[in-house]
């Protein structure tokens, strides 16, 4: 059973989870790979934090809650462009030290098979981290 802790982009500390008792699918950390994501259609830009074949993690400045469906552009060098429709299934709300809130949300992919994804996913396992 592997652990992981996470530190997201303004330095969040997330506690360590379990990995087995999270979720079905193993996670890749996408932070700083030049992936740019956005909401559509309101183009409100989110950061990911973690893909895998069966749903990702997102930091977003606007308030969700577990239930709502969200389709997000991805954007990167790694391949064209891509959207994926996703419904949240958890979420973590977190006062910066700014007194302003951001939100860190765990999702699920509403779709199966979204075309791009596994070739997204491909590339990010391979990509070098050093």
């Amino acid at each position: 059973m592997s652990t992981m802790s996470n530190i997201d982009a303004t330095g969040l500390k997330r506690a360590d989870i379990t990995q087995a008792n999270r979720r079905r699918y193993l996670r890749i950390g996408v932070e700083g790979l030049g992936i740019d994501a956005c909401l559509i259609p309101s183009q409100v830009p989110v950061t990911l934090l973690e893909m895998g074949p069966g749903g990702f993690s997102m930091q977003l400045s606007e308030e969700c809650q577990a239930g709502d469906v969200y389709t997000v552009r991805i954007s990167s060098e790694l391949c064209p462009p891509i959207e994926l429709t996703a419904r949240v299934v958890h979420r973590l709300r977190a006062h910066l030290g700014t007194g302003e809130s951001v939100y860190l949300a765990g999702l699920e992919f509403v779709k199966s098979r979204t075309p791009g994804l596994k070739k997204l996913l491909d590339r990010l396992a391979h990509v070098d981290r050093s």
